[in-house]
C-alpha cells in the first residue's frame, strides 16, 4: 500500500520553473493545484483505512488528477477493482462510494459527477485490459481507459494503479513487440477515438449544434 506521507501543496516543478522563466505569473494555477492536493489528502484520510489490504484502489480523474480543482468543479473518480467483482469487494467499494460523496457534500462542496454513467461508479481491472477492440469494449469501457492512461491519479494504491496502466499499455503492443516500426493500430484508433468523444461532448455542452450538410 502507499504510503501515509501527506502530499505537499505546490504546483509542478515543470510549470512552476516555466513560470519563472518566461516571467508570467501563474497564481490561479498554484491555488488550484495547492487545493487539489488537499482534496486528495482529505480522501485519503477518509477511505484509506477502508481500503487497506484490500484490491480496491480510489482514482482521482479530470481536474482532481490535473491538480486543476476549482470551486465548480466536479469529483470525478472510480473505484477500481483489481481483481475478481465478488460481493465482498463490490459491496466495499460500494462503502467507498459512499464514503467519498459524503466528504463531496459535507467538506468540499464539489459538483457530482456528470450524469454520463463514466465516474463515481465500480469498474473492474482485467475488463479494462482485456475489452481492448472486443465488441464488449463500450463508450464507457473505452472512456474510463483512455482517461486511465492520460489523466488519473491513485488515492489510495499507487503501486497497482501503475500496475494497470502498464498492463493497458502492454495489452495494446503485444501484437508489435517484434517490430518497433509497427503502428499499433488499436492504441492509435482508441485515442483518436477519445479526442473525438471529447470534441462531440464539448460542443453538446457548449450549446453549439453540430450541423451536417451534404452535398
Amino acid at each position: 500500500m502507499s504510503s501515509n506521507a501527506e502530499l505537499e501543496p505546490g504546483i509542478h516543478p515543470t510549470i512552476s520553473n516555466a513560470s519563472e522563466v518566461l516571467g508570467i505569473p501563474i497564481k490561479n494555477l498554484r491555488e488550484a493545484s495547492k487545493r487539489s492536493k488537499q482534496l486528495m489528502n482529505i480522501l485519503k484520510s477518509e477511505v484509506g483505512d477502508v481500503v487497506e489490504s484490500s484490491p480496491l484502489d480510489l482514482v482521482a480523474l479530470g481536474s482532481l488528477a490535473r491538480e486543476e480543482v476549482v470551486e465548480r468543479s466536479d469529483l470525478d473518480y472510480l473505484i477500481v477493482i483489481h481483481g475478481v467483482l465478488d460481493p465482498e469487494s463490490v459491496g466495499l467499494a460500494r462503502e467507498v462510494i459512499r464514503l467519498v460523496e459524503r466528504v463531496r457534500t459535507d467538506n468540499i462542496g464539489l459538483s457530482a459527477p456528470g450524469a454520463t454513467k463514466i465516474f463515481a461508479t465500480t469498474v473492474s481491472a482485467p475488463d479494462l485490459v482485456e475489452r481492448i477492440g472486443l465488441e464488449q469494449d463500450s463508450n464507457l469501457t473505452h472512456t474510463r481507459r483512455m482517461l486511465l492512461l492520460q489523466e488519473s491519479r491513485s488515492v489510495c494504491n499507487p503501486q497497482l494503479h501503475g500496475e494497470l496502466q502498464r498492463a493497458i499499455l502492454q495489452r495494446y503492443l503485444y501484437h508489435h513487440t517484434a517490430d518497433p516500426l509497427a503502428v499499433p493500430r488499436f492504441l492509435l484508433n482508441d485515442v483518436m477515438r477519445f479526442w473525438y468523444t471529447l470534441t462531440v461532448d464539448f460542443e453538446a455542452k457548449a450549446g453549439s449544434p453540430l450541423s451536417l450538410h451534404g452535398d
